[in-house]
């Protein structure tokens, strides 16, 4: 019986936790932003161990939100940005493909607005000039 008010409060969050309250949302979102944090760190120390580790583990906790959530966008545009460095480009224009749908569809969310569609089109333009497609390129300048 001691017990009981401990156990009512954790089914109590665990009902918080599935029916999505804005809490339980933040607390998603706060787990996505340290997972792609720690890519996007690890990608920019060309630490590929620790890519492999954490950004699976952002793209896992952005497809949470949605596929074509602005948290998807972002991950997707670090997953492109790291296939682009790899040399990996034809993987990197799906990713940036991808990741430009979602921002163009999202962009009106955000006080930046077009930076971040912006900043895609120019990552797929550069992956286009890579693999010589230069209409395709010159089309998103």
């Amino acid at each position: 019986m001691k017990n009981l008010p401990t156990l009512y409060r954790l089914n109590c969050l665990a009902a918080a936790l599935l029916l999505g309250t804005p809490a339980a949302q933040a607390q998603n979102k706060q787990v996505w932003k340290t997972y792609y944090d720690k890519c996007v760190e690890a990608k920019n120390q060309a630490d590929w161990k620790a890519v492999d580790n954490f950004c699976p583990a952002a793209w896992n906790e952005a497809a949470k939100f949605g596929t074509d959530s602005p948290e998807m966008g972002d991950t997707e545009n670090a997953y492109g940005i790291i296939l682009d460095n790899q040399g990996r480009y034809n993987e990197a224009e799906q990713r940036y493909r991808h990741a430009l749908t979602i921002r163009e569809r999202t962009a009106h969310l955000f006080t930046n607005g077009t930076e971040p569609v912006a900043s895609t089109q120019n990552n797929l333009a550069g992956v286009y000039l890579k693999l010589g497609r230069l209409q395709d390129a010159e089309a998103l300048y």
